[in-house]
């Protein structure tokens, strides 16, 4: 049969699966890079990418994502579509042929209703075949075909899957709107997403177990608002909380995602076959995209069986292909390509013979790591867990310290007590902190004396000698507290002005100023107050000098 012949020749294209080594690994969703040696040519027809049957749901109606394929040796694409199929025949069934041609379109190739019907070879010089439906004498769906609704008008369980949507980090910013009514592929509805700083997560719940069986595909519309500059987005599939696989959607379009493609919808099919998962059911799965800070709208997510497409559809081009971590190519034509399977975003570099694809480390599933925050060792991203401050019950009054490792609360060191330490001053050994005494070897030099100038300055600092001072001499009268030699300079006392001088507060008699304004000259205060020196009966120059030496 004729898709039956294109299938045998897909599955012909392909290695066995023992040269196959996945690039991605299944229990982790780690990508490695990765460098190839180089695979004999392969110059066959066969479908490199897309071309994926599902049905609508409704009627005879199906969509075909866009096909990447070669044909007689030319490669061709086609776009994503929609074709109906003609009405049932009311006595026999058919099988109709999806396939793509020389014109870069899908068309269908409609079979004979018969007693015992049979697929309809075509032009097959001009046409290859993608995979065929039976549609039963008067019926109105097709036959065999089996679809589950994930999402499409937002409604509960179990009409549609319970979803949940988070941001890839704690506390991220993100606006999320489950019931839209602005766009929408088919019914009333799509889901909004606008993620913030960081990429939203969306989670799909069916509540039980899916077996991957009796399933061929998983499907979805999108629509951007923004092209994505070559961003992909990832599904990643859990049986129970399990991660069990993922598949990466990206700028290689192998399932016909166009990033760059906005304000209208395109629908993504990717077949289980094409999904590298470590078990045959799942319960849940997640839609992550890369891009923070975007907007755009997901429709008509669901499950579909009973079509079977071509094998090859991921794994064949021109003249070679990459699916494992050794292999060559050797190019046919001078327009040949190389398609590179499972790689993301994928960096290439090639010295003589070698292309080496180094690719991005993906961002480990969020699930059961709420508060937690993203680290990585240089090589690989994992979840790590914040450490919680200490409780603050009982530790009023103390201050957060660490070791390195461990945060704790310590107690302020209390000042020693300032009761019997007058004239003393802080000091501390590196660890605790004491009252000490001011001594000679705190102000003087070494062997005791001072040289050069001293300048004692703190606001209202206070010096208290109690010995005798003498300035300019070596030596002092056994009579004097306070003696000033000099043959070439005088005592001056303090210079004031008549208000500075009344404005002394409580002077106590014998104090001496020179004031300088009003009636200016040497005033003495005494018990009738002010009096200027030597203008006063009761003041004589004898007495003056005998109250400076005693004030001094």
């Amino acid at each position: 049969m004729y898709s039956k012949k294109i299938n045998q020749l897909a599955t012909n294209l392909n290695p066995q699966s023992t040269d196959l080594i996945p690039i991605g690994d299944a229990t982790t969703g780690q990508l490695k890079t990765t460098t190839y040696n180089a695979i004999s040519g392969i110059t066959s027809d066969g479908v490199i990418s897309g071309g994926i049957v599902t049905w609508t749901g409704t009627g005879l109606i199906f969509n075909i994502s866009a096909c990447v394929y070669y044909l007689n040796g030319i490669r061709y694409s086609s776009p994503a579509t929609t074709k109906t199929l003609d009405a049932a025949d009311t006595t026999y069934d058919r099988i109709d042929v999806f396939a793509v041609n020389t014109s870069g379109q899908v068309e269908v190739i409609k079979g004979t209703p018969a007693l015992n019907p049979v697929e309809p070879e075509g032009d097959t010089p001009t046409t290859l075949g993608l995979t065929n439906v039976t549609i039963a004498a008067n019926a109105t769906t097709p036959s065999g075909v089996t679809r589950q609704l994930i999402y499409d008008e937002n409604a509960s369980s179990p009409t549609e899957w319970n979803k949940t949507i988070q941001a890839s980090v704690p506390n991220a910013n993100f606006s999320y709107n489950a019931a839209d009514t602005s766009q929408h592929n088919t019914g009333t509805k799509s889901l909004r997403i606008t993620s913030g700083d960081y990429a939203a997560v969306l989670t799909f719940d069916k509540g039980s177990t899916i077996n991957i069986s009796d399933y061929n595909s998983i499907s979805f519309a999108i629509r951007l608002t923004s092209a994505w500059n070559g961003r992909n987005f990832q599904l990643n599939f859990y049986n129970g909380g399990i991660f069990i696989g993922y598949y990466r959607i990206n700028i290689i379009n192998t399932v016909g995602f166009d990033s760059n493609l906005i304000n209208a919808w395109q629908t993504i099919t990717i077949p289980f076959s094409s999904i590298n998962l470590s078990q045959n059911k799942f319960t849940n799965f997640t839609i992550q995209t890369s891009n923070p800070s975007i907007t755009y709208y997901l429709d008509t997510i669901c499950l579909n069986g009973g079509i079977n497409n071509p094998s090859g559809t991921t794994s064949t081009n021109s003249f070679g292909f990459i699916n494992g971590t050794t292999g060559t190519a050797s190019s046919t034509q001078a327009t040949d390509t190389l398609n590179v399977v499972g790689t993301g975003l994928a960096t290439t570099s090639a010295t003589g013979k070698t292309l080496t694809i180094a690719v991005p480390s993906p961002i480990p599933t969020q699930s059961g790591n709420t508060g937690k925050y993203l680290k990585t060792d240089g090589s690989a991203l994992s979840w790590a867990s914040v450490d919680a401050l200490p409780s603050q019950t009982g530790n009023n009054g103390k201050y957060l310290t660490t070791n390195g490792s461990t945060a704790s609360w310590a107690n302020v060191d209390a000042l020693p007590s300032q009761s019997g330490n007058t004239g003393k001053f802080l000091t501390t050994d590196g660890s605790i902190a004491s009252w000490v005494t001011i001594s000679t070897s705190n102000l003087y030099t070494a062997d005791g004396t001072l040289t050069g100038n001293r300048t004692l300055s703190n606001g209202g600092f206070n010096l208290y000698l109690n010995a005798p001072v003498t300035i300019g001499g070596t030596s002092i009268n056994s009579s004097a507290q306070f003696q000033v030699d000099s043959t070439s300079k005088g005592a001056l006392l303090p210079r004031v002005t008549l208000t500075q001088k009344n404005a002394i507060s409580s002077p106590l008699i014998g104090l001496l100023v020179y004031q300088t304004d009003t009636t200016e000259g040497l005033y003495q205060y005494t018990s009738l107050g002010w009096q200027l020196v030597g203008q006063t009966s009761n003041i004589g120059i004898s007495s003056v000098l005998f109250n400076f030496y005693n004030f001094i």
